[in-house]
């Protein structure tokens, strides 16, 4: 998990969430030092690329699944929503009939 790089939140674009990456990686349990050595030679070596000087720094945190995305909504917003979508309760129409 990513703090602050993942999607931006609902109206506030400046203000993103959290970017889970999820890395499924299966180890052999054993491995013979021959079979280790054979890997080693058949296996292209690593190229690890170079880091642009523009790059910006992240932390990498282990995400247990419990957490929030980090977009919730505030309760203001909640009200409004609950309200109808509109003051005075009109949903989606342009006005409402007076009585």
């Amino acid at each position: 998990m990513i703090q602050g790089e993942g999607m931006p939140t609902h109206k506030d674009p400046f203000n993103k969430g959290k970017l889970i990456v999820l890395f499924n990686i299966t180890y052999p349990e054993k491995l013979d030092p021959a079979t280790a050595k054979k890997l080693y030679s058949i296996l292209p070596k690593p190229n690890l690329p170079a880091v642009p000087k523009d790059s910006e720094e992240v932390h990498l945190e282990v995400f247990d699944g419990e957490a929030t995305w980090g977009g919730e909504k505030t309760a203001q917003e909640d009200d409004y929503e609950e309200s109808g979508g509109s003051p005075g309760g009109c949903r989606g129409a342009p006005q409402c009939k007076q009585m």
